[in-house]
């Protein structure tokens, strides 16, 4: 199985979008969907869980991760190389067509509620 993935950052009101296709590993258990893959130009592994009611997104790349709930603040440390950044995230939309076609869109702010980024993401097993 291929999954497509995009995904879309707006950040300093710039625009980054980054797109591909990969092979994915998918796992339809319990609560979650989980998608198993790996980005293609630098090779890090990502591993997406998906809880089935839209409430709970948590989001594996390498050594970072993030955890999203629908409508909430979620307090998380993101950590790039060897530092670490304290951040809010908070998911403000979830779209589950089917396990095979997701989109969520999020943001992150620092911990004076300045915003940093808002990104959304796009989920299609092909």
């Amino acid at each position: 199985m291929l999954i497509s993935f995009k995904s879309i950052a707006r950040q300093n009101e710039n625009e980054n979008v980054i797109e591909f296709s990969s092979q994915v590993e998918f796992e339809n258990e319990n609560d979650f969907f989980s998608y198993r893959f790996d980005e293609p130009s630098n090779k890090i592994a990502n591993l997406i869980e998906i809880k089935k009611d839209g409430t709970l997104v948590r989001i594996f790349a390498g050594q970072t991760s993030l955890e999203l709930e629908l409508n909430k603040d979620i307090e998380i440390i993101y950590k790039i190389d060897k530092s670490q950044i304290f951040l809010l995230t908070h998911m403000n939309k979830i779209e589950i067509k089917s396990e095979n076609d997701i989109n969520f869109k999020y943001f992150l702010k620092d911990f004076s509620k300045n915003l940093i980024g808002e990104f959304e993401i796009f989920l299609k097993i092909i």
